[in-house]
């Protein structure tokens, strides 16, 4: 017999599912963006991924912020995007992936 799932269950598998998905070491920390493709972004933390609004951003540019280290997975499977500009951020390590 199948066993009903509550709504509660249903949500802890949506939240492990996006926890997953994220990135393991934060990149950007409430760091100043400007984007192209999107309204109502100016800020970002964590990593660069296809969730919410991001999945549609053609463009991206940090200048004159805080990024000494970009980790594996800090920009990820964005469809849409075509450039990334970093300037003047300190990017002094890239790490693979």
């Amino acid at each position: 017999m199948m066993s009903k799932s509550s709504p509660v269950n249903f949500l802890c598998v949506i939240l492990l599912a996006s926890a997953a998905n994220s990135c393991e070491i934060s990149s950007f920390s409430n760091v100043s963006v400007t984007v192209v493709g999107v309204l109502g972004i100016d800020k970002v933390s964590g990593c660069l991924e296809p969730i919410g609004l991001l999945e549609k951003v053609s463009f991206v540019q940090i200048i004159n912020q805080s990024v000494p280290v970009l980790y594996r997975g800090a920009v990820k499977d964005l469809p849409n995007l075509a450039d990334l500009i970093l300037e003047n951020s300190g990017v002094s390590s890239l790490e693979p992936g």
